[in-house]
């Protein structure tokens, strides 16, 4: 019997690939790719927002906040 899951935790599976693919990507490439993360942090609870941009704010990388756009 299948087993429901929170949208949160969906969305938290459906992001690892492309967090996955970032180093791959930056070794062939010399440069990280861009990677928008606003819709998919919107739908991730507290925990799994904070070890999202924890990965994405490491040393060497750039995040761009849409909000300064607004």
């Amino acid at each position: 019997m299948a087993r429901a899951v929170s949208a949160a935790l969906l969305k938290a599976f459906l992001i690892l690939p492309e967090m996955a693919n970032v180093r791959p990507c930056t070794e062939d490439t010399g440069a990280a790719p861009l990677i928008p993360l606003d819709e998919v942090a919107a739908h991730l609870d507290f925990d799994s927002r904070a070890v999202l941009f924890a990965a994405a704010l490491k040393p060497g990388r750039t995040v761009l906040d849409a909000r300064i756009w607004r």
